[in-house]
């Protein structure tokens, strides 16, 4: 077991601004690529409680499946707070130390090495959006939003499955679902982005459609839906929601 330490927000800020400010693109990229790991200097360093079995955790990340590896991260943080999920600081660190090469062989460093970098090794954009692309917040976030939500909304029992991460895999197994969630508001609400994910699927198996084309066309629907239909919503039950929205699609080309 690791006892974590991770960067001060000076230490974060000073990576970015390289990053940013790196001229040649391509010696950036093999500055990255060829690094087994940031070596930081002790003062750059905040102790934490965080104890992490990280030998363990990297023997099971797999850059082939975000599913297998969000639920990896998750399980080893099962119990971090939305204070320590939401410190940028924690996630660089794991990106650019304790997971380097799993982030490596996941987001490789091709065309656009500084924008990749950017997104995914640091944080980039806005705060609704950046956790959900850096390579390891990314990934303790898919299970913080997805598992288990029949346990935190009673409404939603009539859900409940024997696999606690249902929902984690369905949404990490499909880009434009992770998009198409939490670009959106009501992205933010568990009944919605559960219903969401439980209509995609059962349409997905009923229908011989591109995952892709669903979750696009699908998000349309639930955001006209929860908008054009707002009080007729308010009095739906999670259930009924998914089942009007099932109707709604059968009248489309999907």
């Amino acid at each position: 077991m690791e006892n974590l330490k991770v960067i001060r927000t000076s230490k974060q800020e000073s990576l970015t601004r390289e990053v940013e400010l790196f001229k040649d693109e391509k010696q950036l990229a093999q500055n990255y690529i060829n690094s087994e790991g940031f070596i930081f200097e002790e003062a750059d360093l905040i102790p934490t409680n965080l104890n992490l079995d990280i030998e363990e955790i990297n023997s099971k990340l797999n850059p082939k499946s975000d599913s297998e590896s969000s639920i990896i991260i998750y399980e080893s943080l099962k119990n971090l707070n939305l204070i320590n999920a939401s410190d940028k600081r924690l996630w660089t660190t794991l990106c650019h130390k304790q997971f380097m090469n799993y982030v490596q062989n996941r987001w490789p460093l091709k065309d656009t090495p500084r924008s990749i970098i950017l997104s995914r090794w640091l944080f980039n954009g806005t705060d609704r959006t950046a956790f959900t692309r850096n390579a390891i917040s990314r990934l303790w976030w898919a299970g913080h939003l997805t598992a288990e939500p029949w346990k935190k909304e009673p409404s939603l029992e009539f859900l409940k499955n024997d696999d606690p991460y249902k929902y984690t895999r369905i949404m990490t197994d499909v880009a434009q679902l992770w998009f198409d969630i939490t670009e959106r508001e009501w992205g933010g609400n568990l009944i919605y982005r559960i219903c969401f994910l439980e209509t995609f699927d059962r349409i997905s198996k009923s229908k011989n459609v591109s995952a892709t084309f669903l979750s696009r066309e699908l998000s349309k629907i639930f955001t006209g839906v929860l908008v054009a239909d707002v009080v007729l919503v308010a009095h739906k039950e999670p259930q009924a929601l998914i089942e009007y929205v099932e109707e709604l699609t059968s009248y489309l080309e999907i």
